[in-house]
């Protein structure tokens, strides 16, 4: 008998797709600069709040997360009044963050795993072309969004460079650059007023707009949203205008200080606030700052070029008993203008570095063009390193002062020429025995390791 209590709520439905956004070659023009190049680190923590979305099983604009004054991590999403979110419709929204290129000028290989799905639609204005949604749920932690910062100041567009953050035609995520004044107009007219509702961009210097990066925010020189782009003709190849709901107005005429300053800590006046980063310096592991080791350290220096599938790459040091002395599962949280680089100072001991892969295939040569080098006391253990399959590892170390006994062992040093025959009770380092370049004064070959040398 069927149970009348027992009843299934569906909130929203969505139409079912593959793959969305993700073509086989790029569609976009090719003045676009994708986000991971060179040019964008300095608005890495802006790039991180801009997503493209879908509604309904339709794609494809662009929009950004924002900040509030109370800088509470609510998940307000602002973006194009045009773009056709309503009531109706937010419930099916899908924003997809990190959809970007591994590497710059690369292939379009970014990936559409981190979401969020589900908004309710606070408010629009289509003088301006502004939309406001929330997201029922806050992000992912794991996809590490941030929260633009916006400036709601009549003079705000002056401070320059204008900065776009977008999705051209749903490709993977790029960014924009004019140098140049911007102005505030009217949409598709260059008569400038104070009164304006809109700003323009006159020309880009560096990328472009295109179908798709409607609804994507542009940031003044202080790093804040002051519009959402509207339209224009903006292309690879021309030097035409494009124009952004202006902030500002939007701000004052959509109220929107009832979402992003309920306490009113600005007092009704100008202002604004910068972005919102939960995963900034301040809070991420500590990275290397390249310090010397005291005289009596030994100095081991970790450096990883990924190019590609950083999310696949870690690394572990253990000393001679097993214990971990360092290891990395995110070397992306450490990266600086696309290498990692790790510092430690060590006690004399045996050591042993994995690097690993999760994928089965290195870092190197057939998936990626990485690499990896290991210098141990300004010595290269390994150098160009990275053909491998899902682990390799170097055994190394410096135990000066030790007593060994390597009676029994003979072999190959890590360079592959012959160890030396030592006797027991040798005063000689495992870093001597191991790196000896001498005459092959063993009769057989095995292993020279630190793992084969017994301390006595």
């Amino acid at each position: 008998m069927e149970n009348p209590s027992e009843h299934l709520n569906i909130g929203s439905i969505n139409v079912g797709f593959r793959s969305i956004g993700r073509m086989i070659n790029n569609l976009s023009g090719n003045c676009n600069i994708d986000v991971v190049c060179p040019i964008g680190n300095d608005w890495d923590s802006e790039i991180q709040a801009v997503a493209g979305y879908s509604y309904g099983g339709n794609l494809f604009c662009t929009g950004a997360m924002i900040n509030n004054m109370e800088e509470d991590g609510t998940p307000y999403f602002l973006t194009a009044y045009h773009c056709g979110v309503g009531p109706d419709s937010a419930a099916s929204v899908v924003a997809y963050w990190n959809f970007k290129t591994r590497r710059c000028n690369g292939i379009p290989d970014g990936l559409l795993y981190d979401t969020s799905s589900g908004a309710e639609y606070l408010v629009g204005d289509f003088k301006t072309d502004v939309a406001l949604l929330k997201f029922k749920n806050d992000p992912n932690p794991a996809h590490k969004v941030t929260f633009a910062g916006w400036d709601n100041s009549p003079e705000a567009f002056e401070v320059t460079p204008g900065v776009c953050i977008h999705h051209p035609k749903g490709d993977e995520k790029r960014i924009s650059f004019e140098y140049d004044a911007m102005v505030p107009t009217y949409y598709g007219g260059s008569w400038v007023s104070e009164d304006a509702n809109h700003v323009q961009v006159k020309d880009w210097d560096i990328g472009t707009t295109e179908p798709g990066s409607s609804g994507s925010p542009l940031f003044n020189g202080d790093h804040r949203i002051i519009g959402q782009l509207h339209g224009g003709s903006a292309a690879c190849g021309n030097n035409s205008s494009d124009y952004y709901g202006r902030f500002h107005t939007s701000y004052r005429n959509s109220n929107l200080s009832r979402w992003l300053d309920p306490n009113n800590i600005l007092n009704g006046d100008f202002g604004g606030i910068d972005t919102y980063d939960p995963y900034s310096s301040s809070t991420r592991p500590q990275c290397d700052t390249r310090t010397q080791c005291d005289k009596d350290k030994n100095t081991l220096v970790i450096d990883i070029l990924p190019i590609n599938f950083i999310e696949e790459i870690s690394w572990k040091l253990t000393d001679s008993s097993g214990s971990v002395v360092g290891e990395e599962n995110d070397i992306n949280d450490c990266m600086d203008n696309g290498l990692y680089s790790k510092m430690f100072c060590l006690e004399d001991d045996c050591y042993t570095f994995t690097m690993y892969d999760s994928f089965g295939d290195g870092i190197c040569c057939e998936s990626s063009d990485g690499s990896y080098s290991l210098t141990y006391n300004e010595v290269k253990l390994v150098e160009d390193g990275g053909e491998f399959g899902f682990s390799e590892s170097t055994t190394f170390g410096s135990d000066k002062g030790k007593k060994f006994d390597i009676s029994n062992e003979r072999g190959t040093n890590y360079k592959g020429k012959p160890c030396v025959w030592i006797t027991s009770n040798s005063e000689y380092s495992v870093s001597e025995i191991c790196n000896y370049d001498g005459p092959n004064t063993s009769p057989t070959d095995c292993a020279c390791t630190c793992a084969s040398i017994n301390v006595l």
